[in-house]
């Protein structure tokens, strides 16, 4: 207990400050945070069925492809052009090196290539919420933590129904929905008082904070599931007491594929 506090005050410490860097060195790093993602997911799939080398290769350089993809389609007026060509291509190699590599089955190219688009993706979209302030990336980041933390102590404090048992057995609705309502309180405070809503009313920044709440639960849960069908605890022991990097991001990259996906629709981007 003493070295997961110990190693999670560390992490705080060291990835905080990273919130205010340049968005080009944020995205510097989260790209290292990718390339160590992919190998965690590879590790993963390894622990069930063989994995080339080739196919560790091709979820690499299709996640970083992607990722590239979607962060520069945001800055070019043909941006839905960039990504199915990008996707194209991936699609396109994927097939091609599954026909023509004998240790590369079907099954396993579609955990590639699904690992691929679910990891560029989600952490293109931790970049892109950055590039509108740190203000707004604190308020994603308020969400995911506070829920997560307010969620395990309600939970084992008053949680009497399960939610996932077969996933996760510790997990409650009663901590579900509690951490997900303090946690909206806090971060539709938050918001408010810096002024930094792009929503236009009061009653949708609250909703968007649910829907975001909910979404990084749900991330989390299918880290968990995706743990479980593998046999294991942790991505990685990257981080002691922590797993690895996949561990510690699951909930936040999924909500804030979500957070992206409504800032979209609300023409934010």
């Amino acid at each position: 207990m003493k070295r997961r506090l110990l190693t999670g005050l560390l992490l705080a410490a060291v990835l905080f400050p990273l919130i205010f860097v340049p968005a080009m060195a944020f995205q510097g790093v989260i790209t290292v945070l990718l390339v160590v993602a992919v190998f965690e997911l590879a590790h993963l799939y390894r622990r069930t069925s063989p994995l080339p080398l080739e196919g560790v290769v091709y979820m690499l350089v299709s996640a970083l492809a992607l990722f590239a993809a979607v962060l520069f389609s945001v800055q070019t007026e043909h941006a839905s052009l960039w990504i199915f060509v990008t996707v194209s291509a991936v699609s396109l190699v994927g097939l091609s090196l599954m026909l023509f590599s004998e240790r590369l089955r079907f099954e396993t190219f579609t955990r590639l290539f699904f690992g691929a688009f679910y990891l560029s993706f989600t952490f293109a979209a931790l970049s892109l919420v950055h590039t509108l302030g740190a203000l707004l990336f604190i308020y994603l980041l308020i969400l995911t933590i506070i829920t997560d933390i307010f969620a395990y102590f309600i939970g084992i404090s008053l949680g009497r129904h399960k939610l996932a048992p077969q996933i996760s057995p510790k997990k409650t609705v009663e901590g579900f929905l509690g951490g997900m309502a303090i946690a909206v309180a806090i971060a539709t405070v938050f918001a408010t008082v810096l002024d930094i809503s792009p929503f236009p009313n009061l009653l949708v920044l609250i909703l968007v904070g649910v829907f975001i709440s909910v979404a990084a639960q749900l991330g989390d849960l299918a880290a968990s599931r995706m743990k479980r069908a593998h046999g294991a605890k942790d991505f990685s022991n990257l981080f002691p007491g922590h797993g690895g990097v996949l561990d510690r991001f699951d909930s936040t990259l999924f909500a804030a594929l979500v957070f992206t996906l409504v800032l979209f629709a609300a023409g934010v981007f």
